[in-house]
């Protein structure tokens, strides 16, 4: 029984690369020599391995895709804050102080405001960053998850 050493081309043009390569090697899997009981307990531990870093994947993405919603909740919590502080900011802009020029209580609280405010988009630039890395790495971990 000769196993095919390539794929027919209307089916390898549909496959990933991945896909092409199994495609490959399953006439070596399917068809172990059980006069070779050595290769197919080195297959079951190769199966074993492969399992155990499918499960290793999949428990990356799971804490992924939990950091993932911390950021989110985190970054809603913070930009809920930012809205308030701009509209705090702009209802203290558009009153009318008595006195033509602003108590130094007054440049104080508008300099932590702006402080904070610049804090919180500085925040919001790094979660951001950081959201698309895990994005990144999340796709990553599925990519793996698919090719085993």
């Amino acid at each position: 029984m000769t196993a095919p050493t390539q794929p027919d081309t209307a089916i390898k043009l549909d496959m990933t690369v991945s896909e092409i390569e199994l495609a490959q090697a399953k006439p070596e899997i399917d068809t172990p020599k059980a006069s070779d009981p050595l290769r197919v307990t080195e297959m079951a531990v190769e199966v074993a391995i492969e399992r155990s870093r499918a499960t290793e994947a999949l428990k990356a993405r799971d804490a992924t895709v939990q950091r993932l919603v911390v950021a989110h909740e985190s970054i809603r919590q913070k930009s809920a804050t930012i809205e308030l502080l701009q509209r705090s900011l702009k209802s203290r802009v558009d009153t009318p102080l008595t006195s033509d020029s602003p108590t130094p209580t007054d440049r104080l609280e508008a300099t932590k405001t702006k402080e904070e405010v610049a804090r919180l988009e500085r925040t919001i630039v790094e979660l951001r960053v950081e959201i698309r890395k895990l994005k990144e790495n999340a796709a990553q971990s599925v990519e793996v998850a698919h090719a085993l």
